[in-house]
């Protein structure tokens, strides 16, 4: 296995988490700024949109971990340890929820269509993700609880057994939502929602990734269960209720258009 530290800055450790987090930003970055002139969106407005994703998704990330794991983790420790993000530790849902948010009060301010801007990044969420989870498998957080032997398996320090590395499956699940999300811009299907579609995507695959996993305190876990999967069951219905009320709502918003040409 890779240690998860690259090298000692002093008193600060370079870890393969942070670096390949930052990778992942970085080419989600790349994507969205190779696609940008196709929704109207200026570089120096997709450079603010960006900042605004990194940090508020930083934040929400951070914080929901912290929330989740405060007994597990930080109950014991310093303060400081909440700040310790390159030592690991993020939650996307959090992450997800605060960029979101942030976002959205962002286009409002600029006047920037939401779907343009959902369009415009919902390949490169997945892309960044996938990029990240690899961090996750080299720092040994998100791991597989189940025995495995086969290629790729993975032995952790806490452990003496080798493990399913279900950080690769999710990575590549998530390339997979790229590559579908890209396929549809160029038939231009979807429109102004393909930012739901990578929630439905992203949702099914997470509630099939999360059995796998084995870094859930027990108390967490009800009925075989995981906090991610709960939240998929009641996140899911939504997300299509949204999607179909936006598609329906365009279609009455073409309709009216053609008839006033008309």
């Amino acid at each position: 296995m890779i240690s998860p530290v690259i090298c000692n800055l002093g008193p600060l450790e370079l870890r393969w988490y942070g670096v390949m987090t930052a990778l992942g930003g970085i080419l989600g970055y790349c994507l969205m700024k190779w696609r940008c002139k196709k929704y109207e969106i200026k570089d120096d407005s997709l450079s603010d949109i960006v900042m605004t994703i990194l940090f508020s998704a930083l934040i929400g990330a951070r914080l929901f971990y912290v929330i989740r794991f405060w007994n597990e983790i930080f109950a014991m420790r310093p303060f400081s340890a909440v700040f310790k993000i390159w030592e690991g530790g993020l939650v996307f849902q959090g992450g997800f929820i605060v960029a979101a948010l942030a976002l959205i009060v962002y286009c409002i301010k600029k006047k920037i269509p939401i779907g343009n801007l959902g369009d415009l990044i919902a390949p490169a969420l997945p892309l960044g993700h996938a990029v990240g989870r690899i961090g996750c498998l080299i720092n040994g957080c998100c791991f597989g609880f189940v025995p495995y032997d086969g290629p790729l398996a993975v032995q952790y320090p806490f452990s003496t057994a080798n493990h399913f590395p279900v950080q690769l499956v999710e990575s590549l699940g998530n390339v997979i939502i790229c590559a579908i999300l890209l396929f549809i811009e160029k038939r231009d299907v979807a429109k102004g929602k393909r930012f739901l579609l990578y929630l439905i995507c992203y949702t099914i695959l997470r509630f099939c990734v999360e059995p796998l996993r084995g870094d859930y305190p027990i108390d967490q876990v009800w009925m075989n269960m995981t906090p991610g999967q709960y939240h998929a069951l009641w996140q899911l219905p939504l997300i299509i209720a949204v999607f179909i009320a936006v598609s329906v709502y365009n279609a009455k918003k073409n309709k009216g258009q053609k008839a006033d040409k008309a």
